[in-house]
């Protein structure tokens, strides 16, 4: 049956049927999509993952400060200390990547409570050795070191470094033979303001596998 908008003023005509207005909201709509219309598809958004800021050590990136050091450390080094165990092995004309398990050397318990001279330039320090002994707090940083010289000398260059570092001395050290403590820890030289609070390793086993120095002068 015909029907007729009766929304439209006027007089319904004979035989049309009048059509019912409702309170329905308008709906807005879009073209008809044809039938290869194809919807464009959603935006994609890129969410950066928040960090963290890159922790310094006085104002330097750590890889920066721990490579400063290890550069005066090398200046100043007059050879490599062997390792007694995971060293790899030398190819001529190669430089053998560093080993990452195995024991460093350390001459304890003969060097326990003697002084040794560790020079890098023309600056020079005295440090006392303390076998089996560690101080477990005032830590500056931790470096990697393949010898006990090596950790006492970085302990040299941190207090050369005056144009770096203010106000901060490096009083003492401690040294793990452990190289695996390098690949898990990022260092076994642990550079410190003063040694104080000592703890002994109670492993006999042990005892002489690490040992501390302490900066006389």
């Amino acid at each position: 049956m015909a029907s007729y908008n009766a929304g439209t003023p006027g007089t319904v005509p004979d035989g049309l049927e009048p059509v019912q207005q409702h309170d329905y909201p308008e709906v807005l709509s879009g073209p008809t999509p044809k039938d290869n219309y194809t919807p464009s598809p959603a935006p994609a958004y890129a969410f950066a993952p928040s960090s963290s800021p890159e922790k310094t050590i006085f104002g330097l990136r750590r890889t920066t400060f721990i490579l400063v050091v290890l550069r005066g450390v090398a200046d100043g080094a007059e050879g490599t200390a062997p390792v007694t165990t995971g060293s790899p092995t030398a190819t001529p004309g190669r430089v053998p990547p560093p080993p990452e398990e195995g024991i460093l050397e350390l001459d304890c318990p003969n060097i326990n409570d003697k002084t040794r001279r560790v020079s890098v330039g023309d600056t020079t320090s005295i440090f006392r050795r303390i076998c089996g002994v560690n101080y477990p707090f005032n830590d500056i940083t931790r470096l990697p070191a393949y010898s006990f010289l090596d950790c006492m000398r970085a302990c040299v260059v941190f207090n050369i470094m005056d144009g770096v570092v203010k106000n901060i001395t490096c009083g003492g050290v401690y040294f793990d033979t452990h190289i695996d403590s390098i690949v898990n820890n990022g260092g076994n030289c642990w550079l410190k303001t003063k040694l104080e609070n000592s703890v002994v390793e109670a492993d006999d086993a042990k005892i002489n596998l690490a040992a501390s120095a302490e900066r006389e002068a």
